[in-house]
């Protein structure tokens, strides 16, 4: 008797398993229609705004100026780490927002970019760039390797690209100007941004938002942030069909500024991080919204700003199971002229219509940005350095160590 105990106890194992696993699936089926504000996954500490179903982001009317009861509204959204637009128009060129970039635009229509100036101004210096899928409805044109792949181009190659004279032109993408493209230094360091940084600062509006909310940058005596204090990035393309970016999250809050063409994100809020397939990134958030251990980059190296969901996202994707239909969907359509604010680990895919330019800001999310936006070549020499010592503490005899541990 004792003995077919033993020969059935690996069968019942695997039985009760499976019972555990068809409750669980159940448990997630029952809680398919419940309220937003109900934690998604058990243990997820995100305290601040959860996606309703098919939210639809607010706009602000700032195009008389960022005034007080607009600036109050738009921190409040920030304050609650809520997605907005702000529709900007005129005051995109305000000086007093820190926007210097009207010459970027054509004179005759402030709407369309002036590609012989930037040509003229950036010049023949070499960038970084990608091909970007286009998006047809149904599937990618491209494997994520080759999106992902990145090639140096001449800045007049890539503008003469964009023109919409150029009949077989628009695959190509400038959007990555740092670590993730393998470049070293700050973001101000390399072009096209190095020769168009003095046309704009961090947003003042932006900075007041944060600092209301603990999370500013340490500031100038004219209150302005300083450059290491604040990342930014340039995007160019002019697709021929709409193109579609991979579903991630950045670390830092973001402002996109759209100055031509569109941009839609779809979005997910971190609570539904369970949801997406992630790639070994994300874990649980803590109720601040920072990283938690288990928030870790398992299979990304240190430094990448984004971090990608395991979805091959496209009109109609084959891997969007269940799961995937559980999290709850957002969508922010931003035009020419108008500013999306995106929280800090907001999922989002990126969907580019036409000939466009942004420029987004990345405000270090961190109380009083107790780094640069480039902490982590800091941190990964750390790592190096401690990882050399261990080692060479390993190599040492055991008598050796004691010794040395006395001293």
């Amino acid at each position: 008797m004792r003995g077919l105990n033993l020969r059935w106890r690996p069968i019942v194992s695997v039985l009760t398993m499976l019972l555990v696993i068809l409750l669980v699936i159940f448990w997630v089926d029952m809680q398919d229609e419940r309220s937003s504000t109900t934690t998604r996954l058990k243990g997820d500490a995100y305290k601040f705004f959860h996606l309703p179903r098919d939210f639809k982001c607010t706009r602000l009317d700032a195009r008389g100026g960022m005034q007080a009861d607009v600036r109050r509204t738009f921190e409040q959204h920030v304050e609650r780490r809520e997605p907005v637009i702000l529709q900007l128009c005129d005051a995109l060129f305000d000086a007093s927002n820190g926007f210097r970039w009207r010459k970027w635009m054509k004179a005759d229509d402030a709407r369309q970019p002036d590609l012989a100036y930037l040509e003229q101004t950036v010049g023949a210096d070499a960038v970084v760039m990608s091909k970007r899928a286009p998006f047809g409805g149904e599937t990618w044109s491209l494997s994520r390797a080759v999106r992902k792949r990145f090639f140096s181009q001449s800045f007049g190659d890539f503008v003469r690209d964009l023109d919409p004279s150029n009949s077989i032109g628009g695959a190509l993408y400038l959007g990555i100007q740092g670590k993730q493209a393998k470049l070293t230094g700050a973001w101000y360091q390399h072009p096209p941004l190095s020769a168009l940084k003095d046309d704009f600062d961090f947003p003042p509006f932006m900075q007041e938002a944060l600092q209301k909310i603990d999370e500013g940058c340490e500031v100038n005596g004219d209150g302005s942030i300083s450059r290491e204090e604040f990342a930014s990035t340039l995007w160019m393309g002019n697709p021929r069909v709409p193109s579609i970016s991979g579903t991630h999250f950045d670390a830092f809050h973001n402002l996109f500024v759209v100055l031509s063409g569109h941009k839609s994100f779809h979005i997910h809020s971190p609570n539904d991080a369970f949801f997406l397939h992630r790639d070994g990134v994300v874990g649980t958030v803590e109720d601040h919204g920072k990283p938690t251990t288990s928030f870790g980059r398992q299979r990304r190296p240190i430094g990448n700003f984004a971090s990608y969901a395991d979805l091959a996202l496209s009109g109609k994707d084959d891997n969007a199971t269940m799961w995937y239909n559980r999290a709850n969907h957002g969508l922010c359509d931003v035009a020419a002229g108008e500013a999306l604010f995106l929280p800090a680990y907001f999922f989002h895919r990126v969907t580019t219509s036409g000939l466009t330019i942004a420029v987004n800001f990345w405000a270090n999310q961190h109380p009083k940005c107790t780094g640069p936006m480039h902490w982590d070549h800091t941190l990964q020499a750390c790592v190096r350095d401690l990882t050399k010592w261990l080692l060479e503490r390993l190599k040492e005899p055991p008598s050796r160590r004691k010794t040395s541990s006395k001293t």
